[in-house]
């Protein structure tokens, strides 16, 4: 499924603040022709149908997470949420299209009425190797120059890679 105009206006957002690796057609995911029709035409490229689940061709190609990626990252960092009383689950492209070229979307949310502890939260993250690369107040800076009025609590986070910049993880956490 392409994108939509919005999703391809929030990308362009994001790659114009300065953070992202590369050219625009490459971090929207096209080829310098697939980009080129677009701005000619304005018709959107189609998305590939091709999965895989094999790691090593998703680094090298344009998918950044697969389902399996991301079914094992949740089975390791779900017990460590447990014990600071937050449950992870997944959304996003993963679970709809079973790729991302972009990030992963987590859900984390509290297991109980009681109080949640956003900072134990976040250094269980920390401690794990992640970084966390926009809070939710510069996720909705950025969401107010695109005119949105969207108010979820989201925080953009880098899994921990050897050796090179990790794979963006986006956490959507329910109060």
């Amino acid at each position: 499924m392409p994108m939509t105009d919005d999703e391809i206006d929030d990308k362009i957002a994001e790659w114009h603040q300065g953070d992202s690796p590369g050219t625009l057609h490459e971090y929207l995911g096209w080829t310098r022709e697939e980009y080129a029709h677009w701005v000619k035409t304005g018709e959107v490229p189609k998305m590939k149908t091709e999965t895989t689940t094999d790691p090593e061709r998703a680094l090298k190609g344009r998918v950044v997470w697969t389902m399996r990626d991301a079914i094992r990252l949740l089975k390791d960092i779900d017990p460590l949420l447990r014990e600071v009383g937050w449950g992870v689950g997944l959304t996003g492209s993963v679970l709809t299209q079973g790729e991302s070229r972009n990030d992963l979307d987590l859900i984390v949310y509290p297991l109980n009425d009681g109080k949640v502890d956003r900072d134990k939260l976040r250094e269980t993250l920390e401690s794990w190797g992640w970084k966390l690369k926009h809070d939710h107040l510069v996720v909705h800076r950025a969401w107010r120059r695109l005119k949105s009025t969207d108010c979820k609590l989201v925080e953009v986070w880098l899994t921990y890679e050897p050796n090179k910049e990790g794979k963006r993880v986006d956490l959507f956490i329910l109060r």
